[in-house]
């Protein structure tokens, strides 16, 4: 009969305390969401120090700015991540409250991936719900090309040489310095050559003009433009001034003193 009588105790305290257990972790969460929005009741983004991070008006994360202001770098990656410029640029997981990685410096390279440097070295990440290293942070040297080709000149153990977006190397590694390039053609301090380090021309590389397709040579007060080193030039022009190209698809602008000169079909 005791027994009995302990049991039902048991039960009788079971069915009052475990709701009200349930109750009180509900309520603390309640609390803990008030006290979270009366600390940034407009749910301003940088607000006290802190950068805010909600979800509707539910507070995923804060972060607390180490410098006098912080600030997003870019737009918010797929509601997971950023990168946050307080000092350095610190890559931050919203989900979990927490900076992925540091970088001294960060560029927007397009379609959510990113040229980084760590340590005087670089390379590119591409950011979604996933961190990848697309080409790995290894090169003292990555300059993306001018003209959307996705091509990148590199420095790698004091060797030049041009690389693609999967890290594939396409030119011959050089000890002089690639000044510029286009798709077929680098332009060195006082020569061009090709990808294949066959030499075109020796001329001093502030002579020389380059768009996506076409060399601009300028020699002996006349610009010459080449589609094909290999072959003779499309067109020549006295020069007048200061000489500039600008391509935009099959239609090459001349400019002389950034007026335009002329405009060339190159198709």
């Amino acid at each position: 009969m005791r027994n009995k009588k302990v049991l039902y105790t048991i039960i009788i305290l079971l069915i009052i305390f475990i709701p009200l257990t349930i109750l009180g972790f509900i309520f603390k969460d309640k609390a803990h969401t008030i006290e979270d929005n009366n600390a940034n009741p407009k749910q301003y983004p940088y607000y006290n120090h802190y950068l805010w991070f909600y979800d509707n008006v539910k507070l995923i994360s804060k972060y607390s700015c180490q410098n006098d202001r912080c600030t997003y770098l870019f737009p918010i990656i797929n509601n997971k991540y950023v990168f946050i410029l307080d000092g350095n640029i610190h890559l931050y997981d919203i989900n979990n409250g927490k900076v992925y990685h540091t970088y001294t410096n960060v560029i927007d390279n397009l379609n959510n991936t990113y040229i980084v440097e760590d340590n005087n070295l670089k390379g590119i990440i591409k950011v979604n719900d996933d961190i990848e290293e697309l080409i790995p942070i290894n090169y003292s040297v990555m300059e993306k090309d001018n003209f959307n080709l996705n091509l990148y000149k590199v420095k790698d153990n004091n060797l030049w040489y041009i690389i693609d977006e999967n890290n594939k190397v396409l030119s011959t590694k050089l000890e002089q310095e690639i000044v510029n390039f286009n798709e077929q053609y680098l332009i060195l301090n006082e020569q061009i050559i090709d990808y294949q380090n066959n030499s075109y021309l020796d001329i001093n590389k502030e002579n020389v003009l380059v768009t996506k397709d076409i060399i601009g040579i300028i020699e002996n007060n006349n610009l010459y433009i080449y589609k094909d080193l290999n072959s003779d030039y499309l067109k020549s022009y006295i020069v007048k001034g200061k000489m500039s190209l600008n391509q935009t698809d099959d239609l090459l602008r001349i400019y002389s003193d950034d007026e335009l000169l002329d405009m060339l079909a190159l198709s």
